[in-house]
């Protein structure tokens, strides 16, 4: 019988997460390692709204949500930079699932800290734990994969372990019951790699095969029932698929063969233009040495070192400078000398340069590219490691290296001087980025003293509560908080200022409203046309609205 829900709390988000988280990947132990490097980075992981990375002296480091203290610094604060976490060493990979990590030592043995509701931490309870201890009966692991709430483990023998959450047979042992402590997936020997969707799970065997198991609603063409509710609690072999080295689950399943083909299967969502119920050839990409699957996009490494991204795009997370869907894959801007990638399930990803650098792109609401900042990028900038080491935040105050003699100057300086934004830790301000619509609320709020407050959900909580109160036209309010991280445009912009002053218009209405009120000559010329509103707003131009309805007297109704 199938095991229920037993906590309030997880119930919501593991549906919640029915809809955003769908895998994790990871990849062979050493795959990241480059000793030339000074940051010694080993291996990548990704996780909802969260980045860790393991350097070569076993410390694992962390950036991004923290709202349930999954960090371990003692605090429910996200993290801008990535910070060590506390009493974990001798690591070579980690893997995160909801609310809780898995690592794998060098030793092979396996560590865990978290949640523990359903067993996911393998210690044979149920009670969460804030610092690491030992999965039993685990050694000689060579990789590991979470899903949601359960976690694969491949041993050096060929064979695949598995605990936690079972309501789909994700555990591949012929029943629903969740497993506190690891049991044998049946029927699997010879795996040589392993993939956890969000109630399934994935092998690859040295002869090539796939099989799959777990939810059919996350692997339903694997099985072979599109659409239905079928699902399998021990693996079969999918049909139609030979030759594979590396497969990676995510709602679009894409596996890799040995000439260096990706083919894929399921979804029909997020560029993806029919569902498929039996693997195709994806388009235009040869050369593949691994892959990795989001929520509704994938990314694909070529041995040439260039990374190829296909599928949704509302945060910038196909790296390509735009927020337009892929049906073919695409080219990641500005990336060279990649050795590694991983996608998340909350639309961000990370890559590892030769020179040991990691670069990320894609969402960034909870600061998961670790860049310094909460905005969203649609091209891939640097995950800065310098911000651990305590440097302030702005160089020279509020005089940043890159406004000199840009037309937004003096009222970036204005804008810091009255606390409304901060800059990069490189003493950037980056004045022509994107801003998101939590970003651009919170800019605009705090110019009228609506302040942040702490939240377990999301940073911007208190301005989506003020906002939704006062009516603002704002997408990220109810469960659709995931679109809090979209890239907001300059008409959508002019509803919220014109909701803030007492008026509800929308589109051509709002924007004529504001040229009327002064509160701004347009982009091009001071009429609709030439407000240029479908254009995406940009972070000098936040502030420059900020400014003009102060200037005016303003004031919130």
């Amino acid at each position: 019988m199938r095991q229920q829900f037993r906590n309030a709390k997880f119930l919501c988000v593991m549906f919640a997460m029915l809809f955003i988280v769908e895998a994790t990947v990871m990849f062979p132990r050493n795959t990241y390692a480059n000793n030339s490097s000074e940051l010694a980075i080993q291996s990548l992981s990704t996780g909802y709204r969260e980045s860790k990375v393991v350097k070569q002296d076993g410390t694992v480091w962390a950036w991004g949500g923290n709202e349930d203290g999954r960090l371990g610094d003692g605090t429910t604060d996200n993290k801008l930079y990535p910070m060590q976490l506390k009493g974990v060493t001798d690591t070579v990979e980690v893997t995160s699932g909801q609310s809780f990590t898995v690592a794998l030592h060098k030793d092979g043995t396996v560590w865990s800290w978290g949640w523990n509701i359903y067993g996911q931490l393998g210690d044979g309870t149920t009670e969460n734990k804030s610092s690491p201890i030992q999965v039993k009966g685990l050694s000689d692991v060579t990789a590991i994969s979470s899903g949601a709430a359960h976690t694969l483990a491949l041993k050096s023998d060929g064979t695949v372990w598995a605990w936690g959450w079972n309501q789909y047979g994700q555990l591949g042992v012929n029943i629903t019951d969740s497993k506190l402590i690891p049991v044998q997936v049946e029927g699997l020997t010879d795996v040589t790699a392993i993939s956890s969707g969000l109630s399934d799970g994935a092998a690859v065997r040295r002869d090539g095969t796939v099989w799959v198991w777990g939810n059919n609603r996350s692997a339903e063409s694997s099985i072979g029932t599109l659409g239905s509710e079928e699902w399998k609690s021990v693996p079969v072999q999918l049909s139609g698929l030979t030759n594979v080295v590396a497969v990676a689950e995510g709602k679009y399943t894409t596996a890799v063969k040995r000439d260096g083909t990706v083919w894929a299967w399921r979804w029909n969502q997020n560029g993806k233009n029919e569902n498929k119920t039996a693997p195709f050839q994806v388009k235009g990409l040869k050369d593949i040495i691994s892959v990795s699957g989001g929520r509704g996009h994938n990314l694909a490494l070529n041995k040439d070192g260039t990374v190829w991204a296909w599928g949704g795009n509302f945060t910038g997370q196909l790296g390509d400078g735009t927020t337009d869907e892929r049906i073919d894959p695409i080219r990641v801007s500005d990336l060279t000398d990649i050795i590694a990638v991983t996608a998340s399930s909350a639309d961000h990803n990370l890559a590892l340069r030769k020179d040991g650098t990691v670069w990320a792109w894609g969402a960034n609401e909870a600061g998961q590219l670790g860049d310094g900042s909460m905005e969203s990028q649609r091209y891939p900038v640097q995950v800065n490691f310098a911000g651990v080491d305590g440097k302030p935040a702005l160089i020279g105050g509020a005089t940043f290296n890159d406004v000199t003699g840009h037309w937004a100057e003096s009222m970036i300086s204005w804008a810091y001087d009255n606390k409304v934004v901060d800059g990069y830790q490189d003493g950037s301000f980056k004045p022509d980025n994107n801003v998101s619509e939590a970003e651009f609320l919170a800019i605009f709020l705090k110019m009228f003293g609506v302040q942040a407050a702490v939240s377990n959900n999301h940073w911007a909580d208190a301005f989506y509560t003020f906002g939704e109160a006062h009516h603002f036209p704002i997408h990220g309010i109810g469960n659709a908080v995931e679109l809090r991280s979209a890239f907001i445009n300059r008409e959508t912009v002019a509803g919220i200022i014109a909701a803030a002053d007492g008026t509800h218009l929308l589109k051509d209405e709002a924007i004529q409203y504001l040229l009327d009120k002064g509160y701004s000559s347009g982009k091009t010329s001071a009429t609709v046309v030439g407000y240029k509103g479908r254009d995406l707003l940009t972070r000098a131009e936040a502030i420059q609205f900020v400014k003009n309805v102060k200037d005016k007297g303003m004031t919130l109704k």
